[in-house]
């Protein structure tokens, strides 16, 4: 559902235990979510070791 906003549904394999996580979030979560182009950069915690 996220991915087919973004019009990457095609183009997106994902595990199941990220696949079943969207449907933790409520509507309005969901459409909050940035789309591909509006973020620049996404931090992801502590570098690897």
């Amino acid at each position: 559902e996220i991915m087919e906003r973004c019009g990457d549904k095609d183009d997106c394999v994902s595990p199941p235990e990220a696949a079943d996580l969207p449907s933790n979030l409520s509507e309005d979560q969901k459409k909050n979510l940035p789309l591909p182009g509006q973020v620049d950069f996404i931090n992801g915690g502590p570098p690897c070791q």
